[in-house]
């Protein structure tokens, strides 16, 4: 359901997403397409232990809540230093990153 709301073309102009208590287990690649996307909320999903490289193509995103997820797939030290360091990591560990 959540790939199918992120992959209707009329969502290009999103710019807030909450998406926090829905226990999700993943967040699909898609999420990259959202380019105006400034604030992502995905806070107390249990279950949420990665998120894809691609939100590093969401140039604009400048909030992101990931409180009470585990991410357990990035490492401990980047999720405890917040949000930005965890989008700084997914841009230079992506294939997305330039150089």
């Amino acid at each position: 359901m959540f790939m199918q709301f992120i992959s209707d073309s009329h969502l290009k102009n999103l710019q807030y997403l909450g998406a926090g208590e829905n226990n999700l287990t993943s967040i699909p690649q898609e999420i990259g397409t959202l380019e105006k996307l400034e604030t992502l909320y995905i806070n107390d999903n249990a279950n949420l232990h990665n998120l894809p490289y691609e939100l590093a193509l969401c140039s604009k995103l400048q909030i992101m809540s990931i409180e009470n997820c585990p991410l357990s797939m990035i490492p401990s030290e980047i999720v405890a230093h917040g949000p930005s360091l965890v989008i700084q990591y997914l841009k230079v560990q992506g294939p997305y990153c330039s150089m």
